[in-house]
This record gives C-alpha cells, structure tokens and sequence, in this order.
C-alpha cells in the first residue's frame, strides 16, 4: 500500500511524515490566532496542547479524538453563549 512505505532515512511511514506535516502547520495557524475572548483564548491553547500531544505521539489517536470532542464542545458552548457568533460559524 502507498500509506504503509516506509522511508529509510525517518523510519515513518510517507503518510505519517504527511500527517505530521499538516499538524504543524495546523498548530502554527493556530498559534497565530489572538481571540479577544478569554474563553476563546483558552480553547486556543487547549488546541495547542492537544496537537503539541499529537504531533509528538501520532499513535495516541483515541486521545486526539477525545480532545477534538472536548474542544468541539467548547465552541459549541461558547457559540450557544454568544449568539450573534452563529451568523459567521454556524453549527
């Protein structure tokens, strides 16, 4: 399979090397965000540890997937809090 190839130099995988190149630059434009909001904030940097986590451990996927979901609650509380939010980020 092209996913399952190992390359020699790394001993990953070419769609682990992918994978974790998308994460970075992930975590960079997240990095780059300054909410005004301190609940914002605090997502942010939830976001940032969870792909700090995921960028050091890809194999920690249930962990990842249980951060996505926390996180995703977050927004989804703080949209229900601001509702004027739902115009530009509907659910």
């Amino acid at each position: 399979m092209r996913g399952d190839h190992v390359l020699p130099d790394h001993g990953k995988t070419s769609e682990q090397l992918v994978l974790r190149t998308v994460l970075v630059r992930l975590r960079r434009s997240v990095q780059l965000l300054r909410p005004p909001d301190a609940r914002l904030r605090r997502v942010r940097l939830d976001t940032l540890q969870a792909l700090g986590r995921t960028i050091r451990a890809p194999r920690a996927a249930k962990a990842m997937l249980a951060d996505a979901a926390r996180i995703r609650a977050e927004l989804k509380a703080y949209s229900k809090a601001k509702p004027a939010i739902g115009a530009i980020a509907p659910d």
